[in-house]
């Protein structure tokens, strides 16, 4: 029985290893990361839910519908991907485990298109380079591991090893979905400008995200205990610091600007000269 889960794991482990495409992020150096000062309030359009569904799925049609060479480079049927708009206050947004990108309300009110369809634009990169395939093995490993680990500890114990391997197996299962990591979100914001830019989006304007999201983020922690009509999950706070983002954003800009292909680069591919 072991020998059968640990193959498992190992092959597991392996295929995590290599879902998707891995793209070359240009660099950014750590002198080149200021300390973003955050002034003003982030704007709040008091949009009605039927408004910013219309303005999500606006954004994300418009994203996707310039996004079939990126989908081809990384051979991926983007025509799979969807987008729902879910009327909770919660400030996020998500790549789901499947094909879908999930905006929430307390996120889109506070932002304008261009702010949303970068949102947007980046979790869709997360799907184009399978993060979210990724994940999702991991978690699978991290099931099977803790499940072998539970086993041994009912028998070490004398315990009931279908009781104490069920508890490993959850205990995998949450040690194995972990963010994505501070690499992939790279990749998916350097992907997530491509897509911008052949949508048509001023990537300029576009930085403003950054700035919008440390306002919501300083807005959040000055508010005491909290208030239940807007909490920014988790995951959002995962992600890389809105400083080095905005350091990023103008690096990557270039190269997307100045881009023959206008197609990110693959890791296996050449500088250009």
């Amino acid at each position: 029985m072991y020998g059968r889960l640990l193959a498992t794991v190992s092959a597991l482990a392996l295929s995590a290893c290599a879902t998707g495409p891995s793209y070359k992020v240009p660099e950014v150096k750590a002198e080149d990361v200021k300390p973003l000062v955050v002034t003003g309030r982030a704007p709040n359009y008091n949009r009605s839910d039927a408004q910013n569904s219309m303005l999500v799925s606006k954004a994300f049609n418009n994203v996707l519908s310039a996004a079939g060479p990126v989908c081809d480079q990384a051979k991926i049927n983007c025509g799979a991907f969807s987008v729902e708009y879910n009327p909770d206050k919660t400030v996020n947004a998500y790549a789901s485990l499947s094909t879908r990108v999930t905006m929430f309300a307390g996120l889109a009110n506070r932002m304008d298109e261009t702010q949303i369809a970068a949102v947007l634009a980046h979790e869709i990169g997360h799907h184009i380079a399978r993060h979210n395939q990724s994940t999702e093995q991991r978690a699978t490993v991290g099931n099977i591991l803790g499940r072998i680990a539970g086993i041994g500890i009912g028998i070490a114990t004398r315990t009931d090893p279908n009781i104490t391997g069920d508890l490993g197996a959850l205990a995998g299962v949450l040690a194995g979905v972990v963010p994505f990591s501070k690499r992939q979100e790279q990749e998916a914001d350097l992907i997530g400008m491509y897509l911008l830019h052949r949508a048509g989006y001023d990537l300029t304007k576009a930085r403003q995200t950054w700035m919008t999201l440390a306002q919501i983020s300083a807005e959040d922690k000055g508010r005491a205990g909290g208030n239940n009509n807007q909490r920014i999950s988790s995951p959002l706070a995962t992600h890389p610091t809105n400083a080095e983002r905005e350091a990023a954003w103008e690096t990557r800009k270039e190269e997307v600007l100045n881009s023959k292909t206008g197609l990110p680069r693959l890791s296996s591919q050449p500088a250009p000269h």
